[in-house]
């Protein structure tokens, strides 16, 4: 069972909503936690999982519902095959540069050029800090550039010289 120093780090939601991890991530997103003694650094959400299920399969790969790296919901986490996870992962848009829809891109580019900062864009719609330059480099979606409330390309570019 895993201990109060994990769930600590933890912001717990509703019973159905993401419970997001708030100490180390990695570069992806997913939360790490050293369970104690001379362990090495494990993935949060395979630690709650097994915690809520028992141990995970040899093999598999815990997915997230919510698609959410940071949480640790056990209700969002399920094991699965690596190519379910690719699958699953095409299926919701999650592939190369389209992780997000349309609208939370342009939600992304617009809160960027407003002057929010990446982590607050990152936790708002649910990708990892380190996708944030992704969306907002100027050139991910030129098709939605000054169309649908989208900033245009000058106004990010402008947005970036001003930071």
């Amino acid at each position: 069972m895993l201990n109060d120093r994990f769930w600590t780090k933890v912001r717990v939601g509703g019973p159905d909503e993401c419970w997001v991890w708030t100490a180390n991530k990695n570069n992806k997103g997913y939360g790490m936690f050293r369970p104690g003694g001379l362990e090495s650094k494990r993935l949060a959400h395979r630690l709650s999982y097994a915690d809520a299920n028992g141990p995970i399969p040899d093999g598999m790969v815990i997915m997230h519902s919510c698609d959410n790296p940071s949480c640790v919901n056990p209700k969002h986490l399920s094991a699965g095959t690596m190519k379910q996870n690719s699958v699953d992962a095409v299926t919701k848009g999650r592939a190369g540069n389209m992780k997000v829809s349309d609208a939370s891109f342009i939600g992304i580019v617009k809160g960027y050029v407003a002057g929010h900062g990446h982590a607050e864009l990152a936790y708002k719609f649910g990708v990892s800090v380190n996708s944030i330059p992704d969306y907002i480099k100027g050139d991910a979606r030129p098709w939605l550039y000054g169309k649908h409330g989208c900033p245009t390309f000058e106004e990010i570019v402008g947005a970036k010289n001003t930071k």
